[in-house]
């Protein structure tokens, strides 16, 4: 549960699998944010995460947010969201669950200001 993969502006590391939790579609990820993430949403993923280092953004359904340590998210699914890294640090780190996920669960928007219901909200 040590191997991080390495993909487009951040990495992941597996922490729990299906399997592992008894739940369907559930993943538990580690994941460090490099640069950011591209501008996405899912069709049936829900994902939360909880922000343990560095400093960034998101931009979820058009609004910008500050994102810190501590800070939680949870993002529904159709919410329109994008990540940037605004740390001196490598990295902007997080632990994420995704709920209801599969594979080919992740549309790039096109356009990026794509009009979505808004339902993503912030816990503090």
């Amino acid at each position: 549960m040590d191997t991080w993969t390495r993909k487009s502006g951040y990495d992941t590391c597996l922490q729990a699998a299906s399997d592992q939790l008894n739940a369907s579609g559930t993943e538990v990820h580690l994941i460090r944010f490099r640069d950011g993430k591209f501008c996405h949403f899912h069709k049936t993923t829900t994902e939360f995460f909880h922000f343990t280092k560095g400093i960034g953004r998101v931009v979820l359904n058009g609004e910008e947010q500050p994102l810190y340590p501590g800070t939680s998210l949870v993002i529904k699914s159709y919410d329109v969201h994008t990540f940037m890294n605004d740390s001196d640090e490598e990295l902007l780190e997080a632990v994420m669950v995704k709920v209801n996920t599969h594979p080919q669960d992740t549309f790039v928007c096109d356009p990026p200001n794509r009009n979505l219901p808004k339902d993503g909200f912030f816990l503090r």
